[in-house]
């Protein structure tokens, strides 16, 4: 028997079920940086903010579908490559951000009117971040033998987090914003790449 055939029959010893496996717990990202919000908004008197905050209120429970969905599909043993793709994704998040806090686009819940990062904004930079980590990794240190279904699952459950990202900005802000637009495009378009990438190795 060839390791890689011992591998599959390791992969598939749990029905094939697309969302178990132990990095699945991530599944609580969302739900901790929701209350860790909620709670730090409170605390702040800015839980107003909080509510209205239609990107924090819809699009960020995406990743409940989608960390399941990916974080098997990762090959943790690419530790570099996936420090280097958190890296990024840190600089990324970090920039879009400091545009959101010199355009003042934020309605109160991350920054304050005066342009300063609240307790929150904090939060959820390190989720947007670890979020975004995880996508990168699903893009670039796909396991090999990932299944044809849960590859398929995965990139639209990214793709479903681009969609909703897009009219929650609008909501937000009462118009389409650069950032948003700039994330949706790239982010579609890596999305694309890899889905051609990997139909053309499996021709």
């Amino acid at each position: 028997m060839f390791a890689g055939d011992a591998e599959e029959q390791r992969g598939d010893r749990h029905g094939g079920c697309l969302f178990w496996h132990p990095a699945s717990a991530l599944v609580l990202l969302p739900v901790v940086s929701w209350v860790l919000q909620w709670r730090l908004s409170v605390a702040g008197q800015t839980a107003e903010a909080f509510w209205s905050h239609s990107t924090v209120q819809l699009a960020d429970w995406a990743f409940l579908l989608i960390n399941p969905l990916i974080a098997r599909g990762i090959d943790w043993s690419r530790g570099a490559i996936l420090l280097a793709g958190a890296f990024a994704a840190l600089v990324a998040n970090v920039l879009v951000h400091w545009v959101w806090q010199m355009t003042g686009a934020d309605p109160g819940h991350l920054i304050s009117d005066e342009g300063v990062t609240l307790a929150a904004g904090w939060v959820h930079l390190c989720f947007a971040t670890c979020e975004s980590s995880l996508i990168v990794g699903w893009i670039i240190c796909r396991r090999s033998d990932t299944p044809a279904r849960q590859r398929l699952f995965g990139d639209l459950s990214v793709l479903l987090y681009l969609g909703l990202a897009i009219p929650s900005g609008v909501w937000l802000q009462g118009r389409l914003a650069p950032t948003d637009a700039m994330v949706f495009l790239s982010g579609v378009v890596v999305v694309v790449l890899r889905i051609w990438w990997d139909r053309r190795n499996a021709g």
